[in-house]
């Protein structure tokens, strides 16, 4: 996870409460990981080598940059998505990549593990951050996004009424965006990032 750039403005910023109990369940691999390495190279310091607690700052900066991004990203960009298969659940995403104007319309197709029973059509938050072309570097302008990451929004916080007050902030436009581009898409799906409307849209002039 990255933290949000300082001079990036999400249209639609998250307006969610970050629950770490709620948010261990999803990565707990990761959290677990990151704490066992600063366990470790405290008692490595202790009990084997000083050497250790070298590690003891990069552990602490490790887990404290893990927890910022993790909060953060739930303040960033909030889309709807639809539930489009089962076996595995599979939710469709739509963003316009755009950055300063221009149409880039695209599809974001994410597995999803929902915290109750889900039916293909079932509408859900997800709260997304942006990344840029790695050659966009001020000096090589590109004007749209690379690719984005949606993350459910039931992945942070369990509060029902939270997510259904999120949910009700989509507009119309956003869920018919996401009928209209997953009816380009083909079948059966698969995760990924796929462009839509290309003819009817600046894609069609653009290599990248």
């Amino acid at each position: 996870m990255h933290t949000l750039d300082n001079d990036t403005f999400a249209s639609t910023p998250g307006m969610i409460s970050f629950k770490p109990g709620v948010w261990f369940k999803h990565d707990r691999k990761k959290i677990i990981s990151l704490v066992l390495f600063l366990l470790t190279s405290v008692l490595f310091g202790f009990f084997v080598t000083k050497i250790a607690f070298l590690f003891v700052p990069v552990a602490c900066y490790m887990n404290w940059y893990y927890w910022i991004a993790a909060s953060e990203h739930f303040t960033a960009d909030s889309n709807g998505g639809i539930v489009i298969s089962k076996n595995p659940t599979l939710v469709a995403v739509s963003t316009n990549l755009a950055k300063f104007g221009g149409d880039y319309p695209v599809i974001k197709v994410i597995e999803y593990k929902p915290s109750k029973f889900v039916r293909v059509g079932d509408r859900i938050g997800t709260i997304a951050v942006y990344e840029a072309h790695e050659d966009d570097d001020g000096e090589s302008f590109i004007n749209h996004w690379v690719d984005f990451e949606p993350i459910p929004i039931d992945y942070a916080t369990d509060d029902r009424s939270e997510i259904r007050r999120e949910i009700a902030r989509y507009s119309d436009e956003q869920w018919e965006d996401i009928e209209s581009g997953v009816s380009q898409l083909t079948k059966p799906y698969s995760p990924g990032l796929y462009r839509v409307h290309i003819a009817d849209s600046d894609w069609c002039t653009t290599s990248r």
